[in-house]
């Protein structure tokens, strides 16, 4: 997949790290590590691991959709994030969800 369409924008990619599709685990690495790559794409790139969540993140449903919101309302309202995605953030790529997600 390419990642230049990317450019000024901020990215956050929630993945099980039990998924076995063709967008599996190692694939949604790859396109992530790609992405950092390219000069200016996405500087603020977030990638978390949901422990033992395949392709549809059933489990760790809720914990997920959280995390989701709390990304969405950082970018969109300028709320402040929580310590997970300031670690996230051009950080480790395997950045695992914690089970349950810590209230704020």
């Amino acid at each position: 997949m390419p990642v230049a369409h990317l450019a000024g924008r901020e990215v956050l990619i929630l993945h099980g790290d039990r998924d076995r599709s063709q967008a599996g685990t190692a694939q949604s690495l790859e396109w992530t590590q790609r992405a950092r790559q390219v000069a200016q794409v996405v500087p603020e790139a977030a990638r978390v691991e949901i422990p033992g969540a395949g392709h549809f993140l059933l489990r760790g449903a809720k914990d997920s959709f959280e995390l989701c919101t709390e990304f969405a309302m950082s970018v969109l309202a300028g709320h402040p994030r929580g310590a997970l995605l300031a670690k996230a953030r051009g950080g480790d790529l395997r950045t695992p969800l914690p089970i349950p997600y810590p209230e704020r």
